[in-house]
């Protein structure tokens, strides 16, 4: 009798809706202030760092480059620099909320393949240097990408950060 009542007992645990699957963790949307926009951001970005040939980031780059998929986003902005040299590139995206988990794997990815691409096909080459970082305001999520003077990018990537702080 013990013996059977463990086996329904065991059964009914694994089979009574125990679930494995963790529910998405979706943190409160925000705001920006003052009526800025992800592209008054980008567009501010690309001015402090003075970028070269800026192209605008579209549906099928973000898709491509970035493995966002349009339905993920509210709203999104970004410039890639065309010059051939320069691998600066940023993006603003304000995620669907449930969806900022996949846009935050998107950037980071990406973040990822340029640091390889640079690795590979920059070794011992002057003093220009890649860095990047992914920021996180809620559902607002910034990819940047700078390949400057190594003198200046930390500079540059500090001043960056604080155009982001200051437009929540």
């Amino acid at each position: 009798m013990k013996k059977g009542f463990g086996l329904l007992l065991a059964a009914i645990l694994i089979f009574g809706g125990c679930s494995t699957k963790a529910e998405p963790i979706v943190e409160e949307p925000m705001e920006m202030a003052n009526g800025q926009t992800v592209q008054t951001v980008v567009d501010k970005i690309a001015d402090q760092i003075g970028m070269d040939m800026p192209a605008d980031v579209k549906d099928t780059v973000l898709k491509d480059l970035f493995s966002i998929s349009p339905a993920y986003v509210e709203d999104y902005a970004g410039k890639i620099s065309m010059e051939p040299t320069s691998m600066n590139q940023i993006v603003a995206v304000k995620s669907n909320p449930e969806k900022s988990q996949k846009v935050l794997k998107g950037l980071k990815k990406r973040l990822s393949d340029m640091k390889m691409s640079f690795s590979q096909n920059h070794e011992d080459e002057n003093e220009q240097i890649l860095q990047g970082q992914v920021v996180e305001k809620g559902n607002y999520i910034f990819l940047i990408i700078l390949c400057e003077d190594s003198e200046t990018i930390d500079t540059q990537m500090q001043e960056i950060i604080k155009i982001i702080e200051e437009v929540f």
